[in-house]
């Protein structure tokens, strides 16, 4: 919380003339209008509304230290305490605040005044410390100064104490809590122990005005300012969704912390520059630059941000010492191709307007027009008209707190430079990420100024995109498979219990299969719906319906017959539920099927409405199943469990990805995909060393031995967010093993990205990682305009994944598989699903936009499902990503 460098910004839109203008035409009305009248009675008096937000929010903070403010004043000219207790005496004589606590009248909070208080300024001789620098001795005597707590029931909430520093240099520490002063009474507070500011008695006290401001809202005084704000703030968006690193809570406390950069002096004189030419206050330009940073984060066209005042809209409480700041509500619309200097005139225009209407106090605002919720903003920009002494205020102390998520101060130098701050929320936000975005601020404010005549949308800013599209450079995997079988035709392909197919016998098989499906009709594009369990049937099925040229249709035995027989219906597919006999064509040349031709249709699960079936091709497949195969090292000496029961895609990888690099497919026993001993049986009993597993399944195989499971090297983990946590528990039970973390659609072949956990980092949800070769990836705004690095965007798919969309829906598929908006001819993969880009180009998963969540590998939309409903993953994690189940 940044402290006695400057008043909040109340009247900054303005030009310094015009601002002289308006208080003098603030004080002809406030003349005119009934004085704030001094009352005779001892109290106990209302606190004022900002008095009361600071008052509730110290009650339910766990560290209320952030509530405090403290500033240290070096090179004073003070000698003794005694001298500084005189100058207090007038001080708090002058002012009841000083002598103000606060304490509960029935059910409401209330202010007593005292008639005097103890003032004692305690020495603290430092001079011979020699461990530090005079700098850290200043600010360590001044942090344990502003550090100790308040009792708010016992005034004063005050403290001033002298350090004696090495070097006979005198220092003075003041300290107040919050719910007596605000910045502007605490810089004033300052200034008058500094002797900066003459000794004048204020015409009213600080309790003259809480009870006047409660009197005002009782009898319908801010009325006409209401109806303003009624009108004004109607149809309120939702609040900002901004790059947070972590998912807001229910109620946030208030931890935070400030970080800072100088503006780059070339952009400073472009500041003032152009507020020469467009008339427009450094303040005014600024926030203009805030407000099109938050439209490039957000996409959000309606943006609503607040500013503070200082809330001394009455001529009489000038001098006065208390808690009068205010927030002033501002509202933006920003329309499609504006233009920067567009964007100032508007932002102007607010602002002005919303400062003309600043009487209303915030709190009272949100309680009359949000009926008392948390609050109508979550995004401040100040910037301080009043800037700090030099040699009076040269070392302020921050204690670390927010009291929004992000808070942006704009802070004049004694130099005529500019310094940029972000205060913001630690629950939302890591530092990293704070100091990315204000790099980001800095460069689009240059981007901004350069070209004012630019659309506000193209500013250059680093963006969500990674990766590249191409079309896959590979031949379909059953042509893969052959090849691999003319190779080492000896070698074990599949493995059933104590049965076992060479990859000979299943290269026969095979082609036994595709003739008999010929004989039944099948042609290029003919469905095959394909209805084994697992054992030596399947792979050959599958391999039989795409050398006959056939479109394989998983169907999964435990399907119910209604399900299966819309399936059969909708595709047309002829029905394979057992062995085929066949011979295989003599002296024919096996021509098969084309990388564009479909490979397989999976129907998804149907949870929001009726199932839809994506069709993927043979090039998607193909790329996805050979980018593993490269990426993490298939051999012949490898073999995967497949144990994914056929309504997901990813069974299709576990079959093919040992078959295409001269490993073995090991087909789980029934039932072994529910069973965690089962399973880790047969990756013992069979030596497997890939298995791919959906978190909630893993979470329950963390739970049994893995000792037994010697070869076992590489895990992949899809179908829903994999968390640090388990992690850490995997690679204890088997130290070495890789843990691929990856994400896709069931639309673009299976996975579009992949992350490797790393052992040595492993902490919060783990990300989705990068995209596999072939692919791009984008996060894009509303607008279709990809979204700055770090910010929150939707995900769309380019590339050879990209299915052919959905089979008899094309009003379903123009929705979800869309032209890409930057031209091109290129076809993106809309995915619903929300993400965002670190600065590394690792994609972090931040759920579906339409709400829906996956339970061991099923999708659930939230809007289907009223009632509550337990997971195996620990409490705190982060929504599942849909896409395979496993």
């Amino acid at each position: 919380m940044p402290l006695m460098n400057g008043r909040p910004n109340g009247d900054a839109a303005l030009s310094p003339a015009k601002r002289a203008l308006l208080e003098k035409l603030r004080h002809a009305e406030t003349a005119a209008a009934p004085a704030i009248p001094r009352l005779t009675s001892g109290g106990p008096f209302p606190l004022s509304y900002a008095q009361e937000r600071v008052w509730f929010a110290d009650r339910l903070a766990p560290d209320r230290r952030v509530f405090n403010l403290v500033a240290a004043v070096r090179r004073v000219s003070f000698t003794s305490a005694g001298e500084v207790e005189r100058l207090l005496a007038g001080i708090v004589a002058r002012h009841d605040v000083l002598r103000t606590s606060i304490r509960m009248d029935g059910e409401e909070p209330r202010l007593y005044v005292a008639d005097t208080v103890p003032i004692r300024v305690p020495l603290h001789d430092r001079s011979a410390e020699r461990d530090a620098g005079p700098d850290e001795i200043a600010r360590h005597a001044a942090l344990a100064t502003g550090m100790r707590e308040y009792d708010l029931e016992n005034a004063p909430l005050w403290r001033v104490e002298l350090v004696k520093l090495p070097g006979d240099e005198m220092m003075v520490v003041i300290a107040a809590h919050h719910v007596i002063m605000d910045g502007t009474s605490f810089q004033r507070f300052g200034f008058e122990i500094g002797g900066l500011l003459p000794a004048a008695e204020p015409p009213v006290r600080f309790a003259d005005f809480t009870s006047w401001q409660r009197e005002q809202a009782g009898s319908g005084g801010f009325e006409a300012e209401l109806s303003y704000w009624r009108e004004r703030l109607r149809d309120l968006p939702a609040p900002l969704e901004l790059p947070f690193d972590r998912r807001r809570t229910a109620r946030l406390s208030l931890d935070g912390a400030t970080i800072g950069v100088p503006l780059p002096a070339p952009t400073v004189d472009a500041v003032r520059a152009l507020g020469r030419e467009l008339g427009a206050t450094p303040y005014l330009t600024l926030l203009a630059c805030f407000v099109a940073l938050l439209h490039r984060w957000t996409g959000e066209r309606d943006v609503v941000i607040g500013s503070s005042t200082s809330g001394r809209t009455r001529p009489e409480v000038e001098h006065v010492l208390g808690v009068f700041n205010n927030v002033t509500v501002l509202r933006t619309r920003i329309d499609r191709a504006m233009t920067f200097r567009a964007l100032l005139d508007r932002v102007r225009e607010g602002a002005t307007e919303g400062f003309g209407h600043q009487d209303v106090p915030y709190e009272y605002l949100v309680r009359e027009l949000a009926g008392g919720a948390d609050g109508l903003l979550t995004v401040c920009f100040n910037m301080p008209t009043d800037q700090a002494t030099p040699h009076m205020l040269d070392l302020p102390i921050s204690l670390d707190g927010s009291h929004f998520d992000l808070t942006a101060h704009v802070r004049a130098e004694p130099d005529g430079g500019l310094r940029m701050e972000f205060e913001y929320s630690s629950e939302l936000f890591d530092e990293d990420t704070v100091r990315r975005l204000l790099d980001q601020y800095a460069g689009l404010i240059g981007e901004l100024l350069a070209e004012p005549d630019r659309p506000v949308a193209t500013a250059h800013m680093p963006v969500s995109v990674t990766g590249a599209a191409h079309p896959a450079d590979v031949r379909p995997l059953p042509e893969l498979v052959l090849a691999q079988a003319r190779r080492t035709p000896r070698a074990t392909a599949v493995i059933s219990g104590g049965d076992s197919l060479s990859y000979a016998e299943l290269a026969h098989r095979a082609r036994a299969t595709a003739a008999a499906l010929r004989a039944r009709g099948v042609r290029a594009g003919t469905a095959v719906g394909v209805r084994l369990e697992r054992g030596l049937d399947l792979p050959v099925a599958v391999l039989g319906t795409w050398l006959a040229g056939g479109v394989y249709v998983p169907l999964d035995p435990a399907l119910p017959d209604e399900r299966t027989r819309l399936i059969l219906a909708e595709t047309g597919a002829v029905l394979v539920d057992g062995p085929l006999d066949g011979e295989p064509a003599v002296g024919t040349t096996e021509t098969g099927p084309g990388p564009g031709d479909p490979a397989y249709v999976i129907y998804t699960s149907g949870s929001t409405g009726r199932p839809k079936g994506a069709v993927v091709t043979h090039a998607g497949i193909a790329n996805r199943v050979l980018w593993a195969v490269r990426e993490h090292g298939f051999g012949p000496a490898d073999r995967m469990l497949h144990k994914t029961r056929s309504s997901f895609d990813a069974h299709v990888w576990e079959l093919l990805a040992p078959l295409v690099s001269g490993g073995a497919v090991v087909m789980a026993p029934p039932g072994a995909e529910e069973d965690p001993e089962a399973m880790l049986r047969a990756v013992a009993e069979h030596r497997v060393s890939v298995l791919q597993v959906v978190p909630s399944v893993l979470t329950l195989l963390a739970e049994v031995s893995w000792s037994a499971c010697t070869r076992l090297r590489l895990l992949f983990c899809a179908g829903e967010s994999l968390y640090a946590e388990l992690c850490r528990r995997v690679f204890a039970r088997r130290p070495g093993i890789r843990i691929v973390n990856t994400y896709g659609p069931t639309e673009c072949a299976i996975d579009v990205s992949a992350h490797v956990v790393d052992p040595a980092q492993v902490a919060g949800p783990i990300p989705i990682g990068r995209p596999i070769d072939g692919l791009r990836l984008s996060l894009l705004g509303r607008d279709g305009a990809p979204v700055p690095l770090l910010a929150p965007g939707d995900l769309y798919v380019a590339g050879p994944a990209v299915g052919l969309g959905y089979l008899g829906r094309p009003g379903l598929t123009a929705e979800a598989f869309v032209p890409d908006p930057a031209g091109g001819g290129e076809r993106l993969y809309r995915t619903g699903d929300r993400a965002r880009m670190g600065a590394d180009g690792v994609l972090e998963f931040l759920g579906r936009r339409d709400h829906q969540v996956k339970i061991n590998g099923y999708g659930w939309s939230r809007a289907r499902s009223r009632r509550p409903c337990s997971a195996t993953a620990p409490s705190g994690r982060p929504p599942s990503p849909p896409g395979t189940g496993a």
